[in-house]
């Protein structure tokens, strides 16, 4: 009885670890590759199928963050109105710096190049259409170059890749060891 009992818990033990380093993956996901070639079944709602995924596999998940740009877009608007052309300088460096925060070096250059080129070239365009008769081309240009700019940084620039969380498993079993001074028992319980 002691041998098959000590056998149990050597068993246990050597099973804990595993399950605690998978991570758990839907079919369809990127990375989802299945232990072995073999799906494991019985886990999530009924019928589900979920594969075991490499634990040093890092899947990741888009995530936007273009709100905080169209805000600091909001505020400098705000701020313009208020302040007078002194609050243009926010226009060109507020998102570059939100990028920056976010560890997107590349998307801050690429923000302010947009902010920059977008109105210029709408300043040159209003100016052509207009062909110099009056001022209204020209600001008109600037400011849908602005709007394009700010759009554009928001939907396309403002997205950064994070780790994908993952959720346990629904299931969960642990051996059952308890001794007293009348004898001991053992087994196995579990959760789902």
């Amino acid at each position: 009885m002691k041998l098959v009992a000590s056998v149990l818990v050597g068993l246990a033990l050597l099973c804990v670890p595993l399950v605690a380093s998978a991570q758990w993956a839907e079919p369809g996901e990127s990375g989802a590759t299945p232990a072995w070639g073999q799906p494991a079944q019985g886990w999530g709602q009924p019928g589900s199928t979920r594969y075991l995924a490499p634990p040093d596999e890092v899947q990741t998940e888009s995530h936007w963050y273009g709100w905080q740009t169209l805000t600091a877009d909001g505020a400098t608007l705000l701020g313009t109105a208020a302040a007078g052309p002194a609050g243009l300088g926010a226009y060109f460096v507020a998102s570059p710096i939100i990028h920056l925060a976010h560890g997107r070096g590349w998307a801050a250059l690429g923000s302010l190049g947009l902010r920059v080129g977008l109105p210029f070239a709408g300043l040159y365009a209003g100016g052509a259409l207009s062909h110099g008769d009056s001022y209204a081309g020209p600001v008109v240009g600037v400011l849908v170059g602005a709007v394009a700019a700010s759009a554009i940084d928001a939907a396309f620039l403002a997205r950064e890749d994070r780790p994908l969380r993952r959720e346990p498993p629904k299931a969960a079993t642990a051996p059952l060891i308890q001794v007293t001074r009348h004898g001991a028992m053992g087994g196995w319980q579990g959760t789902f």
